[in-house]
């Protein structure tokens, strides 16, 4: 990734040029990513597990998919998307959190 235009020096582990490097590093991080938040809340009801494991579950599938899937044809498909979806992953990550709580270890923490 270039630091800055018109400067031709490049900085980066370079992983878009590698599928199989990206996947290993962002499927690291999502699941470091899960464990912790798992670790550190424990679900007030069922219902706690179910929407955790559906936002999981679909997240990783659009991002597996992402790997094959076309640039989008515009910009503004990019931005027209990206407000309409924002305020739906803000609100079931509000859902998740609200189902969840802090376990005794990570209050103290």
């Amino acid at each position: 990734m270039p630091l800055a235009p018109g400067f031709h020096h490049y900085c980066g582990l370079g992983l878009y040029n590698s599928p199989l490097g990206l996947l290993i590093v962002e499927g690291g991080l999502w699941v470091i990513g899960i464990s912790l938040y798992l670790r550190a809340t424990h679900t007030r009801r069922f219902a706690g597990h179910l929407v955790l494991r559906t936002f999981i579950g679909v997240f990783t599938a659009l991002w597996l998919l992402s790997f094959n899937g076309a640039p989008p044809p515009s910009v503004h498909v990019l931005v027209v998307v990206d407000l309409i979806l924002f305020p739906i992953v803000l609100g079931w990550a509000y859902w998740i959190d609200h189902l969840r709580q802090s376990t005794e270890a990570s209050a103290h923490v």
